[in-house]
């Protein structure tokens, strides 16, 4: 099997048809056709259902199109790279955050002689672990709930993951605009005072199994800050974040838990016993000094 064998799939895939294919890769329908058929050989799979206008791929030919699409993408990216000189690249998930989007740009434009690469993805606790455990990523960013924490470092340890811890965040709510809170003038409120009260909150605010969530109701859950600051503009919807995804001006109110002041964690996910690259090590320290 060689990488070409698997461009060649991937691209009667995204074509819908061998012929089609053909053209997209400035080749005969005959080399094509015969490359699939090779490639079908040695995995002992057929990979194409062959339809009167096109092709299909078969159950097994789904399952393989997930690996050999992502070989081809890497190939490509590898293949990207400049022939002369070194290129870093920074590969970062990281949780839907105003604040450190802000900080990332800002570390971007202060190191912009350094030649440095960013590969940037947004997504939820989970999957940032997940992407780190697989080495997809260097490094994940996150915000946990202190609550949080036990089951949280339970899964990283079941996956040879590290948290190092950059920061606390107050835990606050933030009340809609047309929520009866947001005429108020703040102070404290404890969860027991949000029985009956609906919430907008992130994905990655949510872990399951933390009792902070027992009994609230969470009637939109988003992996986008702009949807949650906007539902806070329109509705009366609450939400319980720390100050990364909300204007400094925003009516917000201290969080007890338990009859305690709580605190989102932030910092970073790594893969235990993995040397960070120099890139990734002054990312952290800027982030530190912010």
């Amino acid at each position: 099997m060689d990488i070409k064998q698997l461009k060649y799939f991937v691209a009667c895939v995204q074509a819908g048809s061998i012929s089609q294919a053909a053209r997209r890769l400035y080749t005969t329908q005959s080399a094509v056709s015969k490359t699939i058929k090779g490639l079908e050989a040695e995995l002992g799979v057929s990979l194409f259902e062959r339809l009167p206008r096109g092709i299909a791929l078969t159950e097994e030919g789904k399952h393989i199109y997930s690996y050999a699409h992502k070989i081809v993408n890497d190939m490509d990216m590898l293949e990207a790279f400049p022939r002369s000189g070194l290129t870093k690249w920074l590969r970062i998930s990281m949780n839907p955050s105003c604040r450190l989007a802000d900080q990332v740009v800002e570390f971007y434009r202060v190191n912009d002689q350094k030649n440095y690469h960013f590969q940037i993805y947004e997504a939820d606790v989970r999957t940032i672990m997940e992407r780190v455990a697989r080495r997809v990523d260097d490094i994940g960013f996150v915000y946990v709930p202190e609550e949080q924490k036990r089951i949280f470092c339970e899964e990283l340890e079941g996956n040879k993951l590290a948290f190092i811890e950059l920061r606390r965040e107050p835990m606050q709510l933030y009340p809609g605009k047309k929520n009866a809170l947001a005429k108020q003038d703040g102070g404290t409120v404890t969860l027991e005072e949000l029985k009956g009260q609906r919430l907008v909150q992130n994905y990655h605010e949510i872990l399951e199994g933390a009792p902070i969530w027992d009994g609230l109701e969470i009637s939109v859950l988003t992996n986008s800050d702009y949807i949650t600051n906007r539902m806070l503009e329109e509705t009366d919807l609450l939400n319980i974040s720390g100050g990364y995804l909300h204007p400094k001006e925003a009516c917000r109110y201290e969080m007890c838990v338990d009859g305690t002041a709580g605190s989102f964690l932030f910092g970073c996910i790594v893969y235990k016993g993995t040397e960070l690259g120099s890139g990734i090590k002054e990312l952290i320290s800027f982030l530190r000094k912010m």
